[in-house]
C-alpha cells in the first residue's frame, strides 16, 4: 500500500507540474475530488484524457497507440530514434517520424514516462515512470478502449516490425 501510495503522490505532483496544464491549482482540486482518492487507476486515466481527449485526431491516438504499445513489449527501454524505425505505419524518414512522436506524443506523457525532452536524436532511452502504468494500459476494463494494449496483438506488430 505504501508503494501505491508514493506512486500516486508522485505522479500527482508530475500531473500538476505539467507546463500543459493552464490551471494547476484546478487540475489538483480535480485529482482530489476523485471519488477514490487514492487510485492509480483514475490518475493514469486522468492524464490520458487531458492529453489525448476523446476529439484527438485519428492520427495522433494512432501514433500515441502504436507508441505506447512498442514500449510496452521492448524488453529494454529503447530511444525515440529506436522506436520511430518500428513503427508499422511509418512512411516519412525516421528523423522525421521521431519528431513526431516527441511533438505529438511523448510530450504529453511527462507525468507517465521519462525521455530526453529537448532532441529526438538523444540517445537516452524512454522508460515508463511505474511498472503499474504498464499494467494499467495491458489489463482491459482497467482503462478506456481507446488506451488499451492487447499485449500478444503489440507482441505481433514488433514481429512484424523486424520481418518475422
Amino acid at each position: 500500500m505504501a508503494g501505491e501510495s508514493f506512486i500516486w503522490a508522485s505522479t500527482t505532483v508530475l500531473l500538476v507540474a505539467d507546463p500543459s496544464y493552464r490551471n494547476p491549482v484546478a487540475r489538483l482540486k480535480h485529482i482530489l475530488s476523485s471519488p477514490s482518492l487514492q487510485n492509480l487507476d483514475y490518475l493514469y486515466s486522468s492524464a490520458l484524457e487531458h492529453a489525448f481527449p476523446s476529439n484527438i485526431d485519428e492520427p495522433v491516438l494512432l501514433l500515441l497507440r502504436d507508441t505506447l504499445g512498442i514500449l510496452v513489449v521492448a524488453r529494454t527501454p529503447i530511444t525515440i530514434a529506436t522506436l520511430a524505425s518500428l513503427l508499422p505505419s511509418a512512411t516519412e524518414p525516421p528523423q522525421v517520424i521521431a519528431e513526431t512522436i516527441r511533438n505529438q506524443v511523448l510530450v504529453y506523457l511527462g507525468s507517465l514516462l521519462t525521455f530526453s525532452g529537448g532532441d529526438s536524436t538523444s540517445s537516452k532511452p524512454i522508460q515508463f515512470l511505474h511498472k503499474s502504468f504498464v499494467d494499467f494500459l495491458a489489463t482491459k476494463g482497467r482503462c478506456d478502449d481507446r488506451f488499451f494494449l492487447d499485449v500478444p496483438d503489440q507482441h505481433e506488430k514488433m514481429a512484424t516490425a523486424f520481418g518475422v
